[in-house]
């Protein structure tokens, strides 16, 4: 994890830890980086307030989180666009922030988790600082991007 994000490495972690029983095959971070901007791919977002207020993104890139939402809904979906398939995307993600903010409750640190939202084209969000994520398994990718908000 980049220098200076280390609370982002326990969502990272989460995300792994929370994917994995989802996945057809072993999940593995493909690469971490340091970017401009949230993806423009199909996906959820969460607003995590704490100390600082994060903005929790799992997005789409090569058939990954199709592949976790499907089996997570128990239901086969056409593609990662279609509602009911961006819905079960953001019930992941909000699994995946309910774990992030249990295990900071339990270092002592309070989240409040923001409803989840979805859609074709992430929302611009002003963040000082995105990590992105990259996880894949097999050929399939997805991404989880992590922000602190700059409000």
């Amino acid at each position: 994890m980049p220098g200076g994000m280390e609370n982002y490495s326990i969502i990272a972690d989460e995300a792994v830890r929370m994917l994995s029983p989802y996945m057809d095959e072993k999940l593995t971070i493909d690469n971490i980086g340091i970017v401009e901007d949230f993806s423009p791919n199909p996906g959820a977002w969460q607003i995590i307030e704490s100390d600082s207020t994060i903005v929790c993104s799992l997005y789409e890139e090569s058939g990954g989180l199709l592949e976790a939402v499907s089996n997570f809904a128990g239901e086969r979906f056409e593609g990662i666009s279609e509602r009911d398939a961006l819905d079960a995307a953001a019930e992941l993600l909000n699994y995946i922030s309910g774990a992030y903010a249990k295990e900071m409750s339990e270092r002592g640190t309070a989240c409040e988790l923001q409803p989840p939202d979805y859609g074709n084209k992430l929302k611009k969000f002003c963040a000082v600082k995105i990590c992105r994520v990259r996880l894949k398994t097999g050929k399939s990718k997805m991404g989880i991007s992590i922000g602190v908000l700059d409000i």
